[in-house]
């Protein structure tokens, strides 16, 4: 599930389609919340329905109909945005649904409306009398009296109809929609394959291969091993725990197995998963050559070089020779230190460790013994505070919201909710005033796909009757619980993947655009949508929350390396920019070598031959993020000079969170963000804040 709205043709709005009332009509309403216990999937699919030939005859009055003299606002852009939004509400329902519930019923319904609402997004996308009407509505005398964020929505909109192939011929139109809807079924196949991989895995061994495992991973191995048991699946002679490639199992195993076999093999069934080592039918190798090429395929018929440059057109980046510059230059400035760090690693590793050779798999082993080594040695505040429960954490991330934007966590019974884990919170401005509403479902169960995302179920807009539709909005995690019933105790990285979390999640309550196909994550740029949620962790660590003691360097337990995991990110990035631009033979031997070549040039511990990693990488080949997954890293360094900048000039939080939300935060795809960001800082961001957070050169 993105964190980022998907860049289709058309746009994200909002809408008050009359619809017979129901559990599933309750999310068009302003502030209504869904009676999830009464929800049904043939509601849910004949309110879909509805709303679709709803918006078709909403696009024929609009745009095949005899048409007034003058084109306005009113007449070309609201009703399709009404329209479009009231889909979007009730696919977005169904989409989060599927994820956290399952019922065989519900997967059905949407794996029927997907190919279906997958050609009219196509259709809308590339019809050239609807770019005819948006070019009339331009170039009409009363446009540039529109208010800014509608005029920019014009430009949007004619942009996507351009690249959505509305001014090529029915021909090329017709193939392009085709591929389209081919790669929705890659795309979800490559989802569903690498899902099963990694539920599917199990490492079964016995109490003579479990030392240096903390107690906790432990009794949750045990407890595995007896529910696989119990389920009636063999499982090897003298096996007490099996493991899984749930973080909370597999990190605990890599970070502190001393049996160096057991860490192989739980290493090789991370990298392997959904690959040609894997079963036949989970190999995901043929669909990513196949999704490779329709997509190069469709970036041509666009008239674009690679779909890179198809998809970089409009980010904030602006093109492939700007993003590979981006990365090269961070690459060049971490290596020199990475190169020390992997020589301090190797000699550790060999004289503390009797490890003369170190392996992909010893990695995090190694860097958590020479943490520890190092605590020892120099013991630093808020060292040992390697652990928070969640609670805590949750009231620590609402204190945070408070003290920067003023809001208020207001929690109400969840008695609506589709499980009892889920709470809910009435987000409340200082004032009272409603600002929307916050669910969160942090703990992995069974049936619960262990995805981590903030999910909008409603974006912000005003009604035709000045109604301000609130956000709603879902902060999904996979915690697992302490024992049966007790509250997950989060290390640094869970902490910080919760705060991250929640800066999408404050992204879509803050906005404060009405129009919401500029509001919230609509149409942001693509490598503008991680930096809130970075800029909200970088909070988290430095203003000392209640209930946190991290660590004052910003170090995390098993993490001596900075400049080596920076490099690690770099070479996702890179791997995903070569295979979208510079990549012409679509197989998966190519995709291999690729992969390897970027790993050999930018890794000083490259994986073994078998690595596949990238098979289970749904943001790519499934996700928002196709060639742009770069945007993490590119986020990181406008989070790094947004919170450097606040440091340097000493504001109190909610002075510097008020002028952020108003000058940025606040204003969706209503402006270019880079302008907004010039607006802010007075120059445009650079990698020397981001190199100096990460310790890399003079500062490490």
């Amino acid at each position: 599930m993105a964190t980022s709205a998907p860049r289709s043709p058309t746009p994200r709005p909002a809408d008050l389609v009359s619809c017979p009332a129901s559990a599933a009509t309750s999310l068009l309403n302003a502030r209504d919340l869904p009676d999830f216990g009464t929800l049904r999937p043939e509601d849910l699919e004949g309110t879909l329905r509805a709303l679709l030939v709803h918006l078709r005859k909403v696009h024929d009055r609009c745009f095949r109909s005899p048409r007034p003299v003058e084109p306005t606002w009113d007449s070309v852009v609201v009703p399709e945005m009404m329209g479009n939004d009231a889909v979007q509400r009730i696919w977005s329902l169904i989409d989060f649904l599927c994820v956290v519930v399952n019922q065989p019923g519900l997967h059905a319904m949407q794996q029927r409306l997907q190919p279906e609402l997958g050609r009219m997004w196509s259709e809308l996308g590339s019809d050239p009398l609807r770019l005819a009407r948006y070019i009339e509505l331009r170039d009409s005398p009363g446009f540039a009296s529109l208010p800014a964020t509608r005029r920019r929505i014009v430009d949007l909109a004619l942009s996507e109809l351009r690249r959505g192939g509305a001014t090529l011929d029915p021909a090329t139109r017709a193939r392009m929609s085709a591929i389209d809807q081919r790669l929705l079924a890659l795309g979800t196949a490559f989802t569903d394959k690498a899902y099963e991989a990694h539920e599917m895995f199990r490492l079964p061994t016995g109490p003579q291969h479990l030392r240096g495992i903390p107690e906790i991973s432990l009794a949750a191995a045990r407890e595995e091993a007896a529910e696989h048991e119990a389920s009636g699946h063999d499982l090897p002679s003298g096996t007490t725990h099996v493991f899984t490639l749930r973080p909370s199992s597999c990190d605990a195993l890599m970070t502190h197995a001393e049996d160096r076999t057991l860490r192989r093999q739980m290493f090789r069934g991370y990298v392997t998963r959904a690959s040609e080592f894997d079963l036949p039918r989970l190999d995901n190798s043929a669909h990513m050559a196949e999704i490779l090429a329709l997509r190069f395929e469709y970036a041509r018929l666009a008239g674009y070089d690679s779909y890179a440059e198809y998809t970089l057109d409009g980010t904030i980046a602006g093109g492939p020779g700007r993003v590979q510059g981006f990365l090269r230059e961070i690459a060049q400035r971490a290596l020199p230190q990475a190169a020390r760090e992997m020589r301090d690693l190797r000699e550790f590793a060999a004289q503390r460790l009797d490890l003369p050779e170190l392996q992909a798999w010893d990695l995090t082993f190694a860097c958590q013994r020479m943490q520890e080594a190092r605590s020892a040695a120099s013991p630093r505040p808020g060292a040992a505070a390697q652990v928070v429960d969640e609670p805590r954490a949750t009231q620590a991330m609402f204190d945070l919201a408070g003290r920067l934007f003023g809001l208020r966590m207001v929690e109400q019974s969840p008695t609506r909710a589709w499980h009892p884990d889920v709470r809910l919170w009435r987000v409340e401005a200082a004032d009272g005033e409603l600002v929307g509403h916050l669910y969160a479902d942090l703990y992995a169960r069974e049936g619960k796909r262990g995805e981590v995302c903030a999910a909008p179920l409603r974006n912000r807009c005003r009604g035709p009757d000045g109604t301000t539709h609130t956000p709603a909005v879902v902060l999904l995690c996979d915690f697992e619980r302490l024992g049966a019933s007790g509250p997950a105790q989060l290390d640094a990285g869970e902490l910080g993947m919760l705060f991250h979390e929640f800066g999408h999640c404050l992204h879509a309550l803050l906005t404060q655009v009405d129009e919401p196909w500029a509001a919230g994550l609509a149409w942001l740029e693509t490598d503008a949508v991680e930096w809130p949620s970075q800029f909200i962790e970088q909070f988290a660590a430095g203003l000392q929350l209640p209930g946190l003691e991290p660590d004052t360097d910003g170090t995390r337990a098993g993490e001596p390396l900075p400049a080596c995991m920076l490099l690690q990110e770099v070479r996702a990035a890179m791997f995903d920019l070569h295979i979208h631009h510079e990549l012409r033979e679509f197989t998966p031997r190519a995709i291999n070598e690729a992969a390897a070549n970027i790993e050999q040039e930018f890794n000083l511990l490259p994986p073994p031959d078998f690595s596949r990693h990238y098979h289970t990488l749904t943001h790519v080949f499934d996700g928002p993020y196709p060639s742009t997954l770069y945007g993490y890293l590119w986020g990181h360094m406008l989070a790094a000079e947004l919170y450097e900048h606040f440091e340097q000039h000493g504001r109190p939080a909610a002075a510097w969170g008020a002028r952020l939300r108003e000058q940025i935060l606040g204003l969706g795809a209503s402006r270019d963000t880079i302008e907004s960001f010039r607006a802010f800082l007075g120059r445009d961001p650079t990698i020397d804040a981001l190199l100096r957070q990460r310790r890399i050169g003079g500062t490490a």
